[in-house]
């Protein structure tokens, strides 16, 4: 009885709705919560873009500005091997680079079961250590602090059972796939995600081949 949706019978619902508001207000709302972000950005919104990325979280940040309502995103990583934490949210950089916190949760290296918590990026205070927790029966339970970054959680994931670390061009095509999978891109925007990834223009252009 302290959880409500939005109805999306009549209209799909996005970050620049105006319902958001009204419905913060309405229930007086302590967080807001979209899962996943593709579902939620927008259909006319590439993912990709920075200025249509920043455009549309800044509807959201307005929107907890107004309400003092938190609003978390739940996204998916892209499968680059070797970057930072950072680098492997799906679509633009602009989208973490809108937030004030992001975390991480990934499997436990440890025990399989359980899953750690990392913080990638926190503007609103000092970075807290990572927890590994449990999920028993709709319950989670905090078991401790491990001594692992976000870094270094996604690089032991990717490693393992693979001896070997992927080559830039190999990242370069991931990167490619993920670009390109609503269409076309201009070769300046593609050139730019490359260069945050210091793939050079080269290795871009036979991954593309």
């Amino acid at each position: 009885d302290r959880i409500f949706f939005i109805s999306e019978k009549e209209k799909a619902l996005s970050f620049s709705d105006e319902r958001i508001v009204q419905a913060i207000k309405e229930t007086d709302a302590k967080v807001l919560i979209f899962d996943p972000l593709t579902s939620y950005i927008g259909a006319d919104v590439s993912m990709n873009v920075a200025n249509e990325v920043r455009s549309r979280f800044n509807h959201l940040i307005d929107a907890a500005k107004k309400t003092g309502c938190a609003i978390v995103i739940v996204g998916h990583m892209n499968k680059m091997q070797g970057a930072k934490a950072l680098y492997r949210q799906m679509g633009s950089i602009d989208i973490v680079g809108s937030a004030r916190s992001v975390l991480l949760i990934a499997p436990s290296l440890d025990d399989e079961n359980n899953r750690v918590m990392a913080v990638e990026k926190c503007n609103l205070s000092e970075r807290g250590k990572s927890i590994e927790f449990s999920v028993e029966d709709g319950r989670v339970e905090w078991l401790r602090h491990v001594d692992i970054t976000a870094d270094e959680l996604v690089n032991s994931l990717s490693s393992l059972g693979s001896n070997r670390t992927e080559t830039k061009q190999e990242q370069a095509k991931d990167i490619l796939i993920d670009l390109l999978s609503e269409g076309g891109k201009p070769q300046q925007e593609v050139m730019k995600v490359m260069r945050q990834h210091d793939i050079s223009k080269r290795t871009a252009e036979n991954a593309k081949a």
